[in-house]
């Protein structure tokens, strides 16, 4: 709303103006209320009592590997090839590599949508396909509650110059 003050505020006082007259006063209606005394107000909680401190959030632990540059295990898939590291929401730092299908297919695909999808066998070269503006569906298999997700070419590491 702060961009558009200039459109609101002279709005809101024409908007005062034809009520003023059409309730035929002679002055506008004022544009703010009067300022209320501080002690008038009370907090939500009543007055002369605090905000209650809040309780810190409370997360389940990640499984993460801390620092993915230096401190990746050798077995992890992160050490082996293509990964992605999730930056947000509830499960940031999880690792995630290619999704293995029933059919021991790789996806890549330039949307979500299934109809879609080229099927790969887990090796063939991507750089083609994302040059091609396609994403890889990726997944943890540790965690399949977390589903798989199309990433893009630009965030995914381990990938081999061409």
């Amino acid at each position: 709303m702060r961009g558009r003050l200039d459109f609101l505020l002279p709005a809101a006082e024409r908007l005062m103006a034809a009520v003023a007259a059409r309730l035929g006063t002679a002055s506008p209606l004022p544009t703010s209320p009067p300022p209320r005394p501080a002690a008038a107000r009370p907090g939500p909680f009543g007055a002369g009592h605090e905000r209650p401190p809040l309780a810190p959030p409370s997360r389940p632990p990640r499984s993460v590997p801390a620092g993915l540059g230096a401190s990746v295990a050798p077995s992890s898939p992160a050490s082996k090839g293509l990964h992605y590291v999730v930056t947000r929401c509830a499960n940031s730092g999880l690792v995630l590599t290619p999704h293995v299908h029933d059919d021991g297919k790789w996806v890549v695909s330039p949307d979500r949508f299934e109809a879609n999808y080229v099927r790969l066998d887990p090796g063939t070269p991507l750089e083609g396909w994302f040059a091609k503006g396609y994403r890889l569906r990726m997944s943890n298999p540790d965690r399949p509650e977390v589903g798989a997700s199309l990433i893009q070419a630009a965030s995914i590491r381990g990938r081999r110059p061409v």
